[in-house]
């Protein structure tokens, strides 16, 4: 049960595994970003993402993080056009928030 009824669904998200590996999910509101991917090799893999964002703005932060986490070697032009890019279509085919 959701300890917080007010509080958008996305927000319970806590982890997710990506190419076998773990990440914490949090969400942080940041000053200076709107979302970051800590290194695989860090000792706690997480990914930050700022929950104030405008729902089409957050959809291509998730992708953008979601493919750091993927693979962390790709640049980051790649990661910023394929992020959008992705984000673009999931938006056109109407994919939204359930809040």
């Amino acid at each position: 049960m959701r300890k917080n009824k007010n509080r958008p669904k996305y927000r319970d998200i806590k982890s997710h595994i990506f190419n076998g590996k773990r990440y914490v999910v949090k969400w942080v509101r940041d000053r200076n970003g709107i979302g970051c991917c800590l290194p695989p090799d860090a000792k706690l893999k997480a990914i930050h993402i700022n929950p104030d964002l405008d729902p089409r703005t957050l959809l291509g932060v998730i992708c953008h993080e979601s493919l750091h986490a993927l693979e962390w070697n790709l640049s980051e032009e790649f990661v910023e056009e394929a992020a959008e890019s992705i984000a673009e279509l999931l938006w056109k085919a109407n994919f939204r928030l359930i809040e």
